[in-house]
């Protein structure tokens, strides 16, 4: 589970190659190897390693981040350069496609094993069979089902990322030499619907370092307070499947603002504070009011108060 939190994180970070638990590891012993004031004997004991034949077999790193042109001809190396263009951290650009659009998610169903799938899945259905054979059957057809479809999104999602970077490079050029910037990354679909809080707690995280030790110390504190803030706010359960759902057109996103703006967050929350109320001691609650009252804490304008009152109608009988 870990492992796969840490590759997505890579993904989200817009690293070009595939982050796993030990990247860290690996990054620190080829630093310790290229640096002229560590021995292999003093990086072995560092990386706790019996010899250097784990540290050259697992760790060296198969990119030569040497300019080797510099040394045949006898120049001095670019080694600014070279340390750049060999990193990790070179590699890394918010504009990285991170999942898959609905379009390319859908074309998913079109693969020919998925299809197969689904004709035995459909005609073990139409039979009308419903012994214990056959609905094993069923279950491990709508498994391997599963299985395929993840499999060949996580392959789909590597092909766009090469062919991303392959010519996303091609463009950046092109640009360069005619003048302009690089290319927005696309806003996220999520940012629009982000909670004060939570936007203050990314700004915060993300915030660059600094060449001041006040400045670091500045920095510093605000995230503190920022998780501090955070603390305090509830999170909503997120919808299922929001990543592949297909965009909504600009018609829909304004008559969504339209219909929000009508029902305001003052009214709902007076409509909840009123359906605490019980009129006889036989009458139940169907709401939470705890939930209520954790909203009248709130800001009008907090957009966690809609969250909150859904979340207090009572489900149970």
């Amino acid at each position: 589970m870990i492992s796969g939190w840490t590759k997505k994180l890579g993904e989200l970070a817009g690293f070009g190659v595939v982050v796993i638990l030990y990247t860290l590891r690996y990054n620190a012993g080829n630093e310790f190897d290229q640096c002229s004031n560590i021995s292999d004997g003093l990086r072995n004991l560092m990386l706790q390693h019996a010899n250097s034949r784990t540290f050259e077999k697992h760790y060296l790193g198969r990119v030569v981040p040497v300019d080797t042109m510099a040394v045949v001809s006898h120049k001095e190396q670019q080694k600014a350069l070279m340390r750049q263009a060999c990193s990790i951290g070179y590699s890394a650009s918010k504009r990285r496609p991170t999942h898959l659009t609905a379009e390319q998610s859908a074309s998913i169903n079109d693969d020919p094993k998925i299809q197969d799938l689904f004709r035995q899945r459909e005609y073990l259905l139409s039979k009308g069979n419903k012994s214990d054979k056959v609905r094993t059957r069923l279950r491990k057809i709508t498994k391997d089902i599963q299985s395929e479809k993840a499999r060949l999104r996580r392959k789909r999602k590597e092909q766009v990322r090469k062919a991303w970077t392959r010519e996303q490079a091609v463009t950046d050029i092109e640009r360069q030499l005619a003048g302009k910037t690089f290319e927005e990354p696309p806003p996220s679909p999520s940012d629009g619907n982000a909670h004060p809080v939570q936007k203050r707690l990314y700004e915060a995280l993300t915030a660059p370092a600094t060449n001041t030790v006040e400045s670091e110390y500045h920095r510093r504190n605000n995230a503190i307070l920022a998780v501090m803030s955070y603390c305090s706010v509830q999170e909503p359960p997120l919808p299922p499947m929001t990543r592949y759902k297909a965009v909504a057109t600009k018609k829909d996103v304004s008559n969504l603002r339209d219909g929000t703006a009508r029902d305001t967050a003052s009214s709902a929350l007076g409509d909840a504070i009123t359906s605490v109320f019980v009129k006889s001691r036989m009458e139940r609650s169907k709401r939470c009011f705890l939930c209520v009252g954790r909203a009248t804490t709130l800001q009008p304008s907090d957009p966690a108060i809609h969250g909150l009152i859904k979340l207090s109608i009572h489900r149970g009988t």
